[in-house]
C-alpha cells in the first residue's frame, strides 16, 4: 500500500492491483493481513481529524492510515483482507500463514525481526516476493523463483 502511494499515503488500491495481478496468474489463495483498526470508519476519521488539526501522535503516523477504508471493507468481504488485532504485528501473521500454507509473502520488508518458530531466514528468502509499481501497474520482482 505505501509503495503505491509513493510511502506518502496508505493506498488501499495497491492491495486491489496486487491481488488482480495474482488472480489472472491462475492463484487462488490472496490474502493480506491488515491491523483491525484500519478498518474502522471512526478509526481512521478521528485520526485524520488530529492530523488535520496538526495533533499528530506519531511521526509518520497520517501516512499510515488508509485512503480507503469502503476497499479495505470490500477486500475482507471477498476473504482477501484478514483483520488482525490492533496490539499484534501483523507481519507475523502473513509470515506465519505463508509458512503454514506453503504460500508466499509479497513485501519489500526483509523482516530481520521475525521470530517465528520454523520460519529460518533461509525460508523467508525463498519465500519473500519484492515488487514495485509504475503507475497503477504491479511489478513483481523479475528475479523471484517460485519454489516448486
Amino acid at each position: 500500500c505505501m509503495r503505491h502511494g509513493n510511502h506518502e499515503i496508505f493506498s488501499c488500491a495497491g492491495i486491489q492491483i496486487c491481488i488482480d495481478y495474482f488472480k489472472a496468474k491462475g492463484f487462488k489463495r490472496l490474502v493480506a493481513f491488515v491491523p483491525a483498526h484500519l478498518l474502522d470508519y471512526d478509526h481512521v476519521g478521528k485520526h485524520r481529524a488530529l492530523v488535520r488539526l496538526g495533533l499528530e501522535t506519531k511521526k509518520g503516523a497520517k501516512t499510515k492510515m488508509p485512503d480507503n477504508v469502503s476497499l479495505l471493507l470490500s477486500l475482507k468481504e471477498e476473504g482477501h483482507v484478514v483483520p488482525t488485532p490492533p496490539q499484534d504485528y501483523d507481519d507475523s501473521y502473513c509470515i506465519a500463514y505463508a509458512h503454514l500454507h506453503g504460500g508466499y509473502v509479497v513485501t519489500n520488508d526483509k523482516y530481520r525481526d521475525c521470530g517465528i518458530p520454523g520460519v529460518t531466514r533461509e525460508w523467508l528468502r525463498a519465500h519473500l516476493m519484492t515488487f514495485t509499481f509504475v503507475e497503477n501497474e504491479f511489478i513483481p520482482n523479475p528475479d523471484f523463483k517460485f519454489k516448486r
